[in-house]
Formats: C-alpha cells, sequence, structure tokens
C-alpha cells in the first residue's frame, strides 16, 4: 500500500492525497562518447609515485543534497592520497573542472611534468581543460574506455583520510 501525502489544492483549498511516483535516478558522470582528444593511459606500467606532485588523478562524483544533486569534482594527490583541490556545482561541465583544477595548482604548486590521470569524460578532453593543464606543464593521461578499474584508486577512499586536506592540500 502506497501512502499518499495530503496536500492543499491551490486556489480551491480542497485537500487531496498526491502519490508520489518512485523513480530510480542514476546521475551520468562520464560522457566518453565525444569528439574530443583522448590522451594516453600513462600509467599502466609506471610505479607507484615517490613524492608529491608527480602524478594526481581527477574524477568527478555527485552529492544529493535536501533539494537536489550536486556534482563534485576532486584532485587526489597519488603519492599523499590527499585531495589537493575540488570544486561543486549544481552543473557537470568544464567550469566545474576547472574550478577544482585551479585549487590545486595553486595549493600545490605543481612542477612541470606532473601526470594528471582521468577518465575519458567529455569536460576532461576539452579544449579549455588541455589548455590549462598544457599552462601549468602537466601532462594528461586518460583511461582505458569502459575501464573504471584505471581510476579506481581516486575512487577509493581510506577511512582516516581528511576529505578536503585540512592540512592546507600539503602532505
Amino acid at each position: 500500500m502506497v501512502k499518499c501525502p495530503k496536500i492543499l489544492r491551490p486556489h480551491s483549498g480542497q485537500i487531496y492525497d498526491v502519490i508520489l511516483a518512485r523513480h530510480s535516478y542514476r546521475v551520468k558522470t562520464t560522457d566518453s562518447n565525444h569528439s574530443g582528444p583522448i590522451a594516453p593511459h600513462l600509467l599502466r606500467d609506471r610505479p607507484k609515485p615517490e613524492q608529491p606532485n608527480q602524478i594526481w588523478r581527477s574524477d568527478i562524483t555527485y552529492v544529493q543534497t535536501g533539494e537536489s544533486w550536486l556534482y563534485l569534482c576532486a584532485f587526489k594527490d597519488a603519492y599523499s592520497r590527499r585531495q589537493v583541490g575540488w570544486a561543486m556545482s549544481d552543473k557537470i561541465d568544464t567550469t566545474l573542472v576547472l574550478n577544482a583544477l585551479n585549487m590545486a595548482l595553486h595549493q600545490r604548486r605543481p612542477p612541470p611534468g606532473l601526470i594528471i590521470h582521468t577518465d575519458r569524460g567529455c569536460q576532461y578532453a576539452s579544449e579549455a581543460y588541455r589548455t590549462a593543464i598544457a599552462k601549468a606543464g602537466a601532462i594528461p593521461s586518460m583511461s582505458r574506455r569502459a575501464n573504471c578499474y584505471d581510476n579506481a584508486a581516486m575512487e577509493c577512499k581510506r577511512p582516516a583520510e581528511d576529505p578536503i586536506g585540512a592540512e592546507g592540500g600539503k602532505s
């Protein structure tokens, strides 16, 4: 039996029952069907980083709030496993990724040669993103198509890890 909330009908003052349909909602965070360039997968046979700012990973996820969905883009240092930059928005677009990248670059000021590994989402293949990482001297790397394991380290979180890098993003 479905419990129907009672609401007041506008203008008439009558109360009536409303049946709320339950829809499963799945937020899509990766659109890899685009014509943007795909960077090679540079982490495949690469050893683990030996110091901070050698390899960063990035991903976009979503958070359900009381009012709507918000998208969260984060950059994580592969050595320290700390978030070094993040941004939230109600839109999943290149601006979201650029805001998170700018925070990470500002906090860490990495040397040239930093590898930034992402999925193949259109935000990471955009001209604006590619220009921003080239300007920072970073090298793009992308996961293989339809292979979520390539960027699994970004999606896993240690329980004791500070989600936003309360130490100012420093390791």
